[in-house]
């Protein structure tokens, strides 16, 4: 048996920033409801304009959200990220 982790910390390249958070999503077994936290640095294309990252941004977002399970708390362009990095921090609710 497992104990229920308090965070998931994810720094995924190469693959579509929207298939991350599906990813995500398959991790919540092992996670603690209602206080656990998840932190995703999105990777976005290399040559994108800065409405399509905030697209992808806020459709890879929508993925969380629309689960029921995750809330957004925070959505940065961290000074660490390049240009196409954004990191989404996320707090897991309560069933």
């Amino acid at each position: 048996m497992y104990k229920p982790c308090d965070l998931v910390a994810c720094d995924m390249n190469g693959m579509d920033c929207r298939d991350v958070m599906r990813l995500m999503l398959t991790v919540v077994p092992y996670m603690k409801r209602g206080s656990a936290l998840l932190v995703v640095t999105l990777k976005l294309p290399h040559k994108c304009s800065q409405g399509q990252a905030e697209k992808q941004m806020s459709e890879a977002v929508a993925i969380l959200e629309d689960s029921g399970i995750f809330l957004v708390t925070d959505r940065r362009w961290l000074l660490a990220n390049s240009n196409n990095e954004r990191t989404v921090v996320a707090k897991m609710l309560p069933k």
